[in-house]
């Protein structure tokens, strides 16, 4: 059974997607993990909201 070029394009589409996506989810997880937390507590005593 053949899958034609359409069918195999979109599939390889979503599986990027969902890499890109992945990515997003892991470098998020990164910057939350290695701010200190002294320096959040600094940048609240500031009033630094970003």
């Amino acid at each position: 059974m053949e899958e034609d070029l359409s069918s195999i394009f979109i599939k390889l589409l979503i599986a990027f997607g969902l890499v890109l996506a992945n990515a997003f989810f892991v470098a998020a997880e990164f910057a939350l993990v290695g701010v200190r937390r002294s320096r959040i507590e600094q940048l609240i005593k500031e009033g630094n909201a970003s």
